[in-house]
């Protein structure tokens, strides 16, 4: 595999699990991506609203144990300068379960359980798997898109303002716990904004910026709140003949 490529791969493996949000179109262009999270300077909101609106947010998301959505994904690898936009469906059940589905530009599969990731790619006919904390750049994005964190636990509020897509808050990760510091973990996050539809208080968008330049934004159509779904969706189960490279301490078992 050609070393651009693969920095592409790796780059979405840790990425794409980044963020979360819902949206209100079917196809999004990478202007209308950027819009969504841009801020009118006489529509700000104050620092009481931002704060009291994390809570809101919280608690809405912390309520859905499962969703079905469709994706339209923009990412930026700033040491290639390289860009790609890419679609297809998403599934998540929490705790600690999501499966993307891309379709376009070509057939992949991003699968996430008990702690493990398989990137699946249909063009190679290959698996990779990976442990799920080797291959994220910040936990905390993450944690709450997992239903593993908490927005006021981990982040507080930065700015904000109304826009035409809603309200965007931008949010700053707070300093990690003493015994992450000592042992010398160091957060990859320059930025994480959310965007809240204000009648339901859900997530319609999200955007994380990486230290070194690297963006991803990914927008959700066609949202299921509540979705049906089964546990078996989210098995590693791909087509016979696939080549599998696992990068685990300990091997996984892949069907």
């Amino acid at each position: 595999m050609q070393p651009r490529r693969l920095s592409i791969i790796v780059f979405r493996m840790r990425l794409i699990i980044q963020v979360l949000i819902a949206l209100v179109a079917l196809r999004v262009p990478v202007d209308a991506q950027e819009r969504a999270f841009q801020c009118d300077p006489r529509k700000k909101i104050s620092l009481k609203e931002g704060e009291a609106l994390i809570d809101k947010v919280q608690a809405r998301y912390q309520d859905e144990k499962s969703i079905r959505a469709k994706f339209y994904q923009y990412s930026f690898l700033a040491a290639l300068e390289t860009s790609e936009l890419s679609s297809g469906d998403v599934l998540f059940l929490k705790p600690g379960q999501m499966r993307w589905n891309y379709k376009e530009p070509e057939i992949q599969i991003f699968l996430v359980k008990d702690g493990t990731v398989w990137f699946y790619q249909a063009a190679e006919r290959q698996v990779m798997v990976n442990e799920f904390e080797k291959v994220i750049l910040s936990d905390l994005p993450v944690a709450f898109l997992m239903g593993l964190g908490n927005l006021r636990r981990d982040f507080t509020f930065k700015g904000g303002c109304r826009n035409n897509d809603g309200i965007v808050l931008d949010l700053r990760s707070l300093p990690k716990p003493e015994k992450s510091r000592e042992s010398g973990e160091q957060s990859e996050l320059a930025g994480f904004k959310l965007l809240i539809d204000p009648q339901t208080n859900f997530p319609r968008g999200a955007e994380v910026a990486h230290i070194g330049g690297n963006l991803t934004s990914i927008l959700l159509a066609e949202v299921e709140l509540g979705a049906k779904l089964d546990a078996s969706m989210f098995e590693p189960v791909f087509p016979k003949g696939t080549d599998t490279n696992d990068l685990r301490t300990r091997p996984v078992e892949v069907r």
